[in-house]
């Protein structure tokens, strides 16, 4: 690969749209090589003696540096040039790049229902480390795609910054990843919509339940007392933002309604993101 000018904006656009679900803005790349992120293009053929220049742009690669660490922002392949190797060699190429800046961490983010990206992303030695909110679900769907799920949410557009383009959205992506359970999706409050969905179905119970709503503190107390009657015993209850700084009151909600419990075996993790508790049900 070579270094990415603003001459390869175009170019590296054209690919970004056909090939990204969420394409950056032409200012994003803009951006990426004004603050001297590691930008780099691949093209078909390096003309001899300007290695500045060269053929048609088959894919591009944005690495953003922080310190001792970098985040992979961005990396796409044209669409003609796919399951030939292409990204992987740039993935490899980026890394690599990486190491040589004395870089000790690179981090990603990629979609839960983009089976093949993750594929490649594992296959280089990339381990998973969380979950963003809304994207659990498509993990669920995808290790199990005959269970049943059920969700409740108010879709809220642009939450943490990230599209929440709404239910039908939902359905798509867990079909794409070949989901085929029973879904229901529910909109609403959850201290309305959850009573009233496990009201009408009396004998329901699961085995995982993820608890990502109300982050007041009267309010997250009562979506787990809503919940934590159907889990089953052996079934696994997820607590997300336990060390957000925002919400202090959420890890200790979660240490009065279930780590005291010993009825529950727990653990936490709060290196990365904003912390996330789960526990397994004893009795």
């Amino acid at each position: 690969m070579r270094a990415m000018t603003q001459a390869d904006v175009d170019a590296v656009l054209g690919i970004e749209r056909a090939v990204q679900a969420y394409p950056w803005t032409r200012g994003n790349f803009t951006d990426a090589l004004t603050h001297g992120y590691v930008c780099r293009v691949d093209a078909e053929e390096l003309l001899a003696g300007h290695p500045e220049q060269g053929g048609e742009i088959r894919g591009y690669a944005v690495l953003m540096p922080v310190l001792e660490e970098a985040e992979l922002l961005n990396i796409g392949v044209a669409a003609g040039q796919q399951r030939k190797g292409l990204g992987r060699a740039m993935l490899r190429e980026i890394l690599e790049i990486a190491r040589a800046k004395n870089m000790r961490r690179v981090f990603l983010e990629v979609r839960s229902s983009n089976v093949a990206a993750i594929a490649l992303y594992r296959s280089v030695g990339f381990t998973e480390i969380g979950v963003r909110r809304g994207r659990s679900m498509a993990v669920v769907a995808s290790a199990r795609p005959g269970c049943r799920i059920v969700g409740f949410d108010l879709w809220v557009q642009d939450y943490a910054g990230m599209p929440n383009p709404g239910p039908e959205f939902v359905r798509g992506e867990l079909n794409r990843i070949g989901y085929h359970g029973e879904l229901d999706l529910i909109s609403g409050d959850s201290h309305r919509e959850v009573p009233d969905f496990l009201a009408r179905n009396p004998e329901m119970q699961f085995d995982l339940i993820t608890v990502d709503g109300d982050h007041t503190k009267g309010g997250a107390v009562r979506d787990i007392r809503n919940v934590l009657p159907r889990l089953r015993v052996g079934g696994v209850l997820v607590f997300d933002d336990i060390v957000h700084p925002a919400v202090p009151h959420l890890e200790e909600v979660w240490r009065s309604e279930i780590a005291s419990s010993k009825r529950f075996a727990c653990w936490d993790f709060r290196e990365l993101g904003y912390g996330v508790a789960l526990a397994v049900r004893r009795s």
